[in-house]
């Protein structure tokens, strides 16, 4: 795995218990990804969040204004550090430009990626990753989504590291 960025996609409270879609194992991915975060923090290494934006339809997750479009407190996002926006209503051409900006400002080849939400959605992430050549790796320990019959194949082919793997990875390039 070559020169990584760690991707953490719609760590939102919407998808945690309480929120309009509550995803299984959204608490324990939520503190695993929390910890690959602050590992990337302490080592200096490229990050980002990716915060999916509803701005019209009422009563649908992501609202604008609402206590669910924040980023869960347990992988916190800060003040100047970089965020896309996956807006409801649009192409995905903005967050395209973002993370094609992402990528050529660290010079990444591999995007690390901590998820919460619908198997469809990370589909459309990956593809997305594809057209700005990073190679996906879904750290499964540190996602939870729902997903069809349509989205359980290509997943199962999607490669996977755990957060421990992960962990070690970041140690040995550190040496």
């Amino acid at each position: 795995m070559n020169n990584p960025g760690l991707l953490l996609i719609n760590f939102q409270n919407d998808y945690l218990p309480g929120g309009i879609e509550p995803v299984v194992g959204a608490e324990e991915a939520c503190r695993m990804a929390g910890a690959i975060l602050q590992c990337f923090r302490d080592h200096y290494r490229p990050f980002m969040h990716i915060q999916r934006v509803n701005r019209y339809q009422q009563n649908f997750p992501f609202q604008t204004g609402t206590p669910g479009i924040r980023i869960h407190d347990r992988v916190p996002h800060f003040e100047n550090e970089p965020i896309g926006f996956d807006f409801t209503d649009l192409k995905k051409d903005s967050l395209l430009d973002k993370l094609s900006s992402f990528q050529s400002r660290y010079d990444l080849q591999t995007g690390l990626i901590c998820f919460l939400g619908q198997g469809s959605d990370l589909f459309e992430i990956v593809q997305i990753l594809s057209k700005v050549k990073l190679q996906p790796i879904l750290i499964k320990d540190a996602s939870a989504f729902r997903f069809d019959q349509n989205t359980s194949q290509w997943l199962a082919n999607l490669p996977s590291l755990s957060v421990e793997e992960i962990f070690q990875l970041l140690i040995r390039s550190k040496d």
